[in-house]
């Protein structure tokens, strides 16, 4: 029961996640104090419910708790939103790449980990120690929809990495126009006219 409530409500917590986000965009037109108080709050039950995993996941067998944990921190890597800044296109394009490299590391080891957990679910038990069905169901219906989420959020990731790098392309090359016209001598003609060649 204790284990049901839990992800019960960390399904909760991680539905709500995108509207905080957006909420944190907005933050300065609340009223004063009100983000303060709902960024407390937030941080409050994310910290409560990581607690709690790892207080669950101590009580599983070691190999299982790995699993458990491993599973975890890649359902929260697909279901944090990217920190995409529209008024900073190099910082998001930055925060992109960052989590694309995450994402292939982590999830390098989908084969290994998902192969593990089949093993332990088909026999029931860890180290000879017997495994309610119970327990195991869920992880393994996490597991599963995990193999059709991971490629999915790769795509996307990739997607928004492309539309930011031709965003970022774009300033570039209208930091370089503002360049040419403003460029008065010979010397800084010549250099104008070598960078749009390498255009």
């Amino acid at each position: 029961y204790i284990l049901q409530t839990y992800l019960s409500l960390r399904k909760q917590y991680f539905e709500h996640r995108n509207a905080y986000y957006s909420l944190r965009e907005y933050a300065a037109k609340l009223p004063e104090g009100e983000w303060n108080q709902i960024e407390a709050s937030w941080k409050r039950i994310g910290d409560l419910l990581e607690d709690w995993s790892h207080s669950l996941e101590c009580e599983l067998p070691e190999k299982l708790s790995e699993l458990a944990q491993w599973l975890c921190t890649a359902e929260q890597m697909i279901q944090n939103p990217v920190d995409i800044r529209v008024d900073d296109v190099q910082l998001s394009l930055s925060n992109i790449n960052e989590s694309i490299s995450h994402h292939k590391i982590h999830f390098s080891e989908f084969p290994y980990r998902s192969e593990r957990f089949q093993t332990i679910y088909l026999n029931r038990k860890v180290d000879e120690r017997e495994i309610a069905v119970e327990l195991l169901e869920p992880l393994k219906i996490r597991f599963n929809t995990l193999a059709v989420a991971a490629p999915r959020h790769l795509q996307y990731l990739h997607r928004v990495q492309a539309h930011y790098q031709l965003l970022s392309n774009a300033e570039a090359l209208n930091q370089k126009m503002e360049r040419w016209k403003s460029s008065d001598s010979a010397a800084a003609i010549q250099k104008s006219l070598k960078e749009y060649k390498v255009i």
